[in-house]
């Protein structure tokens, strides 16, 4: 069967991995936060205006822009299953690319017609635990295999941090009665 392969930008993932390189411990994790929730709540002499550069800050930080474009490259793609006639497709993806397969699949449970996915793989998925899971178990005809390790310090530590303490499938398990 053929393979496809999906490339898509994940630029901003070179910061989040110079954050982990450069900095490793939870300790320089933990002052960064520090560091940018005192940046975010300083008024820089206009009163009430703190809480809007911190808004910014989150919304252009790497960890949301890299998200938001795994959110749009997962509708891409569910567009492209959508008008071939090919198919069914088996679905891979690692963290960030596998939350571009849970969004290409759940975008495609929206149409009618049968599945178009018989599989997923998802491995270390950077995706939350707590989704609506009956979309994805639509989506797909067969079983989604979801590896997952309790010892991924990538999703225990950073993506707690930039999801406000949300635990990660990739860490945790789907913890859901679908297959």
């Amino acid at each position: 069967a053929p393979v496809y392969q999906v490339h898509w930008g994940a630029k901003e993932l070179k910061d989040l991995t110079g954050l982990l390189v450069s900095n490793g411990s939870k300790a320089a994790v933990r002052a960064v936060l520090v560091q940018a929730a005192k940046h975010g709540s300083k008024a820089h002499g206009l009163p009430g205006i703190g809480w809007v550069l911190g808004v910014h800050g989150v919304a252009t930080n790497p960890w949301t822009l890299a998200k938001t474009r795994a959110g749009m490259t997962g509708v891409a793609l569910a567009a492209l299953i959508a008008r071939t006639t090919e198919g069914p497709y088996v679905l891979v993806g690692h963290s960030l690319g596998a939350r571009v397969m849970v969004t290409a699949a759940q975008t495609l449970a929206t149409q009618s017609g049968s599945p178009r996915i018989e599989a997923m793989h998802l491995l270390g998925a950077a995706v939350g635990r707590k989704g609506d899971w009956h979309s994805l178990n639509a989506a797909t005809s067969g079983v989604i295999w979801n590896y997952w390790s309790s010892n991924d310090n990538v999703l225990r530590w950073l993506y707690k941090m930039a999801e406000v303490g949300q635990e990660p499938v990739g860490q945790t398990g789907f913890k859901t009665p679908f297959p």
